[in-house]
């Protein structure tokens, strides 16, 4: 066999080989319009926000995930019953579409700002959310999500709930 029918073969068995677990959920590394719509399009087929916290945990800032844990702690105690959060936290809606597209991006001081717009008709082609990321060493994180049409973000809600529970 000739070295470059070796190195070929090498390389196929290589490239066929299992990938770990956490490099299959690490996000590709790109720009956080890209982060957003990949996320995006994984989130729309979960089985609601709390998937975030076991499958995607890293693609949230430690302290917004921290808030969201003790929601999903205390919604949990409660029997299941809705909590501070009475809507889609990383959406903005009770009602979701089937598809989400993450849209304009701007930047505010070292952290980014992605509109994220429903495709369904109810969503009437407006902005529901806006997610606030920052990059965190090859990736982005959420840092945090805006409702425009409430004037408020999740933070707020989660620290309002978090202190009604004290």
């Amino acid at each position: 066999m000739t070295r470059i029918g070796a190195v070929s073969i090498g390389l196929v068995l290589l490239l066929s080989m299992p990938v770990s677990l956490e490099a299959q959920t690490q996000p590709a590394i790109g720009g956080p319009e890209g982060f957003v719509q990949e996320f995006l399009d994984w989130y729309v087929i979960q089985d609601g926000w709390r998937a975030v916290l076991q499958q995607r945990r890293f693609a949230v800032h430690p302290d917004l995930r921290a808030l969201l844990q003790a929601e999903a702690a205390a919604e949990e105690s409660a029997g299941g019953g809705l909590g501070g959060l009475d809507f889609d936290p990383f959406l903005a809606s009770q009602d979701p579409c089937d598809r989400y597209r993450a849209g304009t991006v701007s930047r505010r001081g070292g952290r980014y700002l992605v509109e994220i717009s429903g495709t369904c008709p109810s969503s009437g082609g407006m902005t529901d959310a806006v997610m606030e990321l920052e990059s965190s060493d090859s990736s982005w994180v959420i840092v945090n999500v805006h409702y425009p049409a409430l004037g408020t973000d999740l933070w707020s809600r989660l620290r309002q709930s978090e202190d009604a529970r004290q």
